[in-house]
């Protein structure tokens, strides 16, 4: 990890309503994966976000995005998590 200070007038901007996306992986023969994908919206935090996720992982693993849009399309920022496909 490489930690450095940072100058907080340099954003440009910023979004207030963040949408997010957990999948859930699991693994009936552990060589194939299958996911189930949700996106959530009007999440008061970070905290709140992981609780949710913690509360349906259901023994699975699961990696968090936020979900951005910008002229080309939606992309995702991975937050945290292991994706068994990459």
């Amino acid at each position: 990890m490489n930690a450095a200070p940072v100058n907080p007038t340099d954003v440009t901007w910023e979004l207030d309503a963040v949408a997010f996306r957990v999948y859930f992986w699991s693994s009936t023969d552990g060589s194939s994966w299958q996911s189930d994908e949700w996106r959530l919206v009007d999440i008061p935090d970070l905290m709140a976000l992981m609780d949710w996720a913690n509360e349906h992982a259901e023994g699975r693993t699961f990696v968090v995005y936020a979900e951005v849009s910008n002229a080309t399309g939606v992309g995702l920022i991975k937050l945290t998590g292991s994706d068994p496909l990459e």
